[in-house]
């Protein structure tokens, strides 16, 4: 995923992440009580964290895809990549179970200009499950991405120039235009047709031009991403109160367009500019389920 060098700036890259994305996190929880000199007692419960969150904070969906992958060496998380649940049931439960961005994102180009021609986008982040309740809770394995809580938003054209791949340098008209299979190559010449000294403004335009071409309505899979569905895993422990898993769990997006045999340019270029544009624009929900 890319990162902003400036605060806020990694707000919206997420989808492809989606590196990638636009989102909502679903987590799931299981209680436990006991009564009298009776048994403990296993119980069920949700809670839902939103990253398409606006009110809470413009850049919550960014960080989990786009923050920083450092930690402070005096904290146990770090409040600057996290997400938080908003409700639960238990009620209790809810802001007390999070995401926290582990590492920077990963994105993969891949494609074919020739005979098979298509374009692919595949991009995976890892997190940490924090648990900042007044029990420990036990992750189980049933983590899921509902397709009902996919959200498709842009981020600001300056905040695509600020964007950097993966904390480094490369900015993503650099990264793009560096890919010589699919269309990728032509898809940085629309999107920054004066590359990185492109106007914010028309960055802007052209993205959303872009997504609003790709048909991605709020709430459905988007064409692009029928090859392989999104994905995601949770790592298997007992996470104490107060502290953050140690191990981690990923989220993947694969973002795919074919073209027909004898389909080039500008078909295949406009085809991939709209992938390009959805893959950064696509925030997502992740259902996890645990017991206490």
């Amino acid at each position: 995923m890319f990162t902003s060098s400036s605060r806020g700036l990694s707000t919206k890259l997420l989808a492809v992440c989606g590196a990638l994305a636009i989102v909502s996190l679903s987590l799931v929880f299981a209680v436990g009580c006991a009564s009298g000199g009776s048994e403990a007692q296993t119980l069920s419960g949700s809670a839902k964290v939103y990253t398409n969150d606006e009110a809470a904070a413009a850049d919550v969906g960014a960080r989990f895809f786009y923050g920083p992958a450092d930690d402070a060496a005096t904290t146990l998380w770090n409040e600057a990549r996290m997400v938080w649940s908003t409700e639960a049931v238990p009620s209790e439960a809810a802001g007390k179970i999070g995401l926290e961005t582990a590492d920077a994102p990963t994105f993969t180009l891949t494609g074919n200009n020739s005979k098979r021609k298509f374009s692919q986008i595949t991009t995976s982040a890892n997190f940490h499950i924090v648990n900042n309740w007044d029990r420990p809770i036990t992750l189980t394995a049933d983590a899921t991405l509902p397709e009902a809580d996919l959200v498709y938003s842009l981020p600001t054209g300056q905040e695509i120039l600020d964007a950097r791949l993966g904390g480094g340098t490369t900015t993503m008209y650099q990264w793009l235009n560096a890919q010589p299979d699919g269309y990728f190559q032509d898809a940085a010449g629309v999107l920054f047709p004066a590359g990185d000294a492109t106007p914010a403004a028309t960055v802007q335009t052209n993205f959303q031009t872009a997504l609003t071409g790709s048909g991605a309505t709020d709430g459905n899979a988007s064409t692009y991403m029928t090859l392989t569905p999104p994905d995601v895993t949770v790592p298997a422990e007992t996470i104490p109160a107060g502290a953050k898993s140690q191990g981690t769990g990923t989220v993947t997006f694969n973002f795919y367009a074919q073209y027909a045999a004898n389909s080039g340019s500008p078909g295949a270029r406009s085809t991939a500019t709209y992938m390009v544009a959805l893959a950064f624009s696509t925030y997502f929900g992740i259902q996890v389920n645990f017991q206490y």
